[in-house]
């Protein structure tokens, strides 16, 4: 790319747009049981000093989506550092977290997956994690609501109030005789495709194989 066809920039964000520490829903909850998680962690959250909105919005920080896993439909954020959060009911907690998990977070377009269900041995309320980084968690109700939703709370957050949006920005400052590349970055590239002929590049993750 010459510095000619380097857009001003790309992505930039308006930041200021988002009101800091606070939620709001979207969907509704399918169940008694989605309804209690719901007042629960509004709780925990409210308690937390954040402030719940009426409706999900620009301004919104983090959307809390109900997602039907059988038929999961995304939420398209209305600004760029909106966090969103899908919650899923399951019938059962997952025998692979991360393959039920990540496929819903994907259809939803979420940055967390929150898949909740009971326990079939005693019926526990379980709530297991999935992040965009296939990382997995989960936490159990042990009998006790406040603690099981600052602990929910407390998982959620810090993903939540984290800058997530790369504000990239162009400048056409590069010296013209660099804009192919050196020498250096020749033979950078050139062990790249030695490396990728041999299928020995390793990939970020499966995801074929989680998402099929």
């Amino acid at each position: 790319m010459s510095p000619t066809d380097a857009p001003a920039s790309v992505g930039l964000a308006d930041r200021s747009s988002v009101k800091e520490r606070t939620f709001a829903w979207s969907g509704d909850a399918p169940d008694d049981r989605m309804l209690w998680f719901v007042d629960g962690l509004r709780r925990a959250m409210v308690k937390e000093g954040y402030e719940e909105l009426p409706a999900p919005g620009p301004e919104v920080q983090v959307v809390l989506h109900h997602l039907d896993p059988e038929n999961a439909r995304p939420y398209r954020r209305k600004s760029a550092p909106t966090f969103v959060v899908a919650l899923a009911p399951m019938a059962s907690p997952p025998d692979d977290v991360l393959r039920a998990g990540y496929p819903l977070l994907v259809r939803g377009l979420a940055n967390l997956c929150v898949m909740m269900s009971a326990r079939p041995s005693d019926g526990a309320t379980v709530v297991d994690f999935v992040t965009l980084e296939q990382g997995t968690y989960a936490i159990e109700h042990r009998g006790d609501d406040r603690t099981f939703f600052t602990e929910v709370f407390e998982r959620i957050e810090p993903l939540a109030s984290s800058r997530l949006v790369i504000a990239n920005e162009f400048r056409a400052d590069l010296p013209v005789e660099l804009c192919g590349g050196d020498e250096q970055t020749r033979q950078i590239r050139r062990a790249g495709e030695r490396l990728d002929a041999l299928d020995l590049l390793p990939a970020a993750f499966p995801i074929e194989e989680i998402l099929s």
